[in-house]
Parts: C-alpha cells; sequence; structure tokens
C-alpha cells in the first residue's frame, strides 16, 4: 500500500481525526480519501507503523507528550517516514488569561518540531489545509502522470513539462 493511502493518527480523544476525515470529504468529493488508522497511544502509534510500513503519521502532541513525541522523532521516526505531521494542543503555550509569553512559546514548539523533522504542523482541528495539501502532493506521484521514473521520460522532459507556461 502507497504511503498516501493509509494514514496513521495518534491522538487522545478522536476529534482531530473527525475534523479531518470532514475535511478529506469537503475537499477530496469522492475521490477515494486515504485510510485513517487511529491509536490513542505512542506505543500503539509504533506497532502500526511497523504494520504499515510506509505511511503518513500524525501525532497530537501535548504538554504531558511532548517530549516522548521528539524522542521519537528523534529515533529516525522521521527518516523512516517523512511524512509525519504534528497537531498542537494550544496548552503547549496559553497558559491562562493575558499570557504575552504564549506567542514565544507557540514558535519555541513549532520550531523544535520542525527541526525534528515534521513535514506540517496543524494548530487546529479546522486548519488541516497543509495535511490536505501533503495528501494531494503524495497522491499526484502516484502513476505515470505525477512520477517520472513511471513514465520512463527524463527528468529533464518531465521537469519541463510541469512548467506552467507549457502548452499542454
Amino acid at each position: 500500500m502507497l504511503a498516501w493511502q493509509t494514514w496513521v493518527m495518534c491522538e487522545q480523544d478522536g476529534h482531530w481525526a473527525a475534523a479531518l476525515r470532514v475535511a478529506f470529504g469537503r475537499v477530496l468529493r469522492g475521490e477515494g480519501a486515504p485510510r485513517l488508522i487511529e491509536v490513542r497511544r505512542l506505543v500503539d502509534l509504533v506497532a502500526q507503523i511497523a504494520d504499515y510500513g510506509d505511511c503518513v503519521v500524525l501525532m497530537e502532541v501535548l504538554p504531558s507528550n511532548l517530549g516522548d513525541v521528539l524522542e521519537l522523532l528523534s529515533c529516525g521516526l522521521s527518516q523512516r517516514h517523512s511524512r509525519c505531521v504534528a497537531m498542537l494542543d494550544a496548552s503547549l503555550w496559553y497558559q491562562g488569561r493575558g499570557n504575552s509569553a504564549g506567542d514565544g512559546r507557540r514558535e519555541q514548539v513549532i520550531d523544535v518540531l520542525w527541526e525534528a523533522g515534521v513535514v506540517e504542523v496543524v494548530e487546529s482541528p479546522r486548519q488541516f489545509a497543509g495535511a490536505l495539501a501533503l495528501y494531494q502532493r503524495l497522491a499526484s506521484c502516484r502513476g505515470a502522470r505525477g512520477n517520472p521514473l513511471a513514465s520512463r521520460r527524463s527528468i529533464e522532459d518531465w521537469a519541463w513539462s510541469r512548467l506552467p507556461w507549457q502548452d499542454m
């Protein structure tokens, strides 16, 4: 199964998965969304990744599991599965009303996750646009249409055909 077909999501309560399914339904409109597998613990995520191999990995990042997520990423998850998405909980940086340090902490958390190897950071269940763009990039690479090796054309021919001013 190709990476764009299976997504494994680790979150506590299912609200991220529900939002992602709605976003897939709204954007894809029957094109066939990927299979979404939900787990509740990082240990279960590792087991599912072992079963499915090359897949998109989505992890909810909370204050209680930030260290574990970073450890998992540092152990090579982002190198073996270069499609890791971090879903952030606002409690990582927001600690009450009038917290002026919140934005600085938010940027630090996001920077650390980027450095650890995630390819997308989602800050709200309503903002899955980046993850949907990831899906569309992965799906466009399947078959002869988007894969220069599958069509047996040279990379140069493929690159020229992808330029926007070329006649199609």
